[in-house]
């Protein structure tokens, strides 16, 4: 069932035009429409910026700069009351924030580890980067429509004997995704353009040599 925002997608769960989320975190407010899972994975939270801006290695030392969040994203509460030196700025969702961080607006976006580094990796490649990491990580589970119990203790057996190992290439196909781009045939044209240079310079140095020793 396609949404077109993650607040969308909480909605559809409330108003049963979907079962399952399948990668969600838990809140006091999110057990009132769901049953949750054991954690299937740790995923950690990035701060991501424009490529030219260097290492932040603690958060903190951010002033007064504007953030990006997902406003239905449960760290933003956790953010607002730990970082009080930063502005945040709810968005709707992750292409809108890490659009703000590209056109400007926002001087970062804050997001999970994997849907970033995908979103980086294929569409921002060229002009954002993660610049940090915040010590605060979620613990992703799936979510099950209220009303279905059985259901929710199906997903939940089968995330208790999932191995790690299983976890791990479920996690790496988010983490080490490929980026595949359309060679760009002008970089060739420029080397034969300066080989063609260089080979007119030689000869034309070989030609005023002949002539000087023509004249000696």
């Amino acid at each position: 069932v396609e949404t077109e925002s993650f607040n969308q997608s909480l909605e559809f769960l409330k108003e049963n035009k979907c079962e399952v989320i399948p990668a969600l975190t838990k809140s006091i407010s999110r057990e009132k429409i769901a049953n949750f899972t054991q954690s299937y994975a740790y995923v950690p939270h990035v701060l991501i910026t424009k490529n030219f801006v260097p290492f932040i290695s603690d958060i903190r030392n951010i002033e007064d700069k504007k953030i990006a969040i997902i406003k239905d994203y449960s760290i933003l509460n956790v953010i607002k009351n730990k970082y009080k030196n930063l502005e945040i700025i709810p968005v709707e969702s992750l292409d809108e924030g890490l659009a703000k961080v590209q056109s400007g607006e926002v001087f970062g976006f804050i997001g999970t580890n994997a849907t970033t580094w995908y979103k980086l990796q294929t569409e921002f490649i060229n002009d954002l980067k993660i610049s940090g990491k915040i010590d605060d990580v979620s613990q992703i589970r799936i979510a099950v429509q209220k009303e279905d119990k059985q259901l929710h203790k199906i997903l939940n057996k089968i995330v208790i004997n999932i191995d790690e190992e299983t976890k791990n290439t479920i996690l790496n196909k988010w983490l080490t995704i490929q980026y595949k781009k359309e060679f760009d045939f002008t970089i060739i044209w420029q080397i034969i353009a300066v080989i063609f240079i260089l080979l007119l310079a030689i000869l034309y140095r070989q030609r005023l040599l002949k002539q000087m020793n023509k004249s000696l």
